[in-house]
């Protein structure tokens, strides 16, 4: 039995749209290309004094976390968090389910029990895309993530 999560796309699209309007309204304040992680890397050398070791999200909260609020540091490190956030999710949810739909339903892949999206991304723990999500098969609400039982943000 194949399992699948329906979609309602409208949402969806919608979602595609607040997402590639994050991602637009970050990357207009930064004269490097934010796809560019040597770029970042020089920015954050030349601009604050910081090397950085790679561009992940843990990197940036890392150097979030060891600052003061809204210091430059800390707000940089903010932007660049909401930015690699809002890319994952586009790449790794929205994309796909946009991609992979026919007529709002997305098939499921089924590796050893455990589903994933036709990308291999794990269910996705991202609240908004669980919104819009209208149907699903049983082993899917099985192991779609449970939003009521979890704090708002997780």
């Amino acid at each position: 039995m194949t399992d699948w999560i329906k979609f309602d796309i409208n949402k969806v699209k919608h979602l595609k749209e607040t997402y590639d309007g994050i991602i637009d309204y970050i990357a207009g304040d930064f004269e490097v290309n934010l796809n560019s992680p040597k770029q970042i890397k020089t920015m954050w050398m030349e601009e604050l004094n910081v090397f950085l070791v790679d561009t992940k999200i843990s990197t940036f909260q890392f150097i979030k976390n060891a600052h003061e609020a809204d210091s430059p540091t800390w707000n940089l490190a903010e932007e660049m968090i909401v930015f690699l956030k809002a890319k994952y999710i586009l790449k790794n949810y929205i994309n796909c389910i946009l991609e992979g739909e026919i007529d709002g339903i997305v098939t499921l892949r089924n590796t050893e029990g455990k589903l994933s999206m036709p990308n291999k991304q794990s269910l996705s723990y991202n609240q908004e895309i669980h919104q819009c999500i209208v149907a699903q098969s049983p082993e899917a609400a099985r192991q779609t993530p449970d939003f009521m039982s979890k704090p708002q943000g997780e």
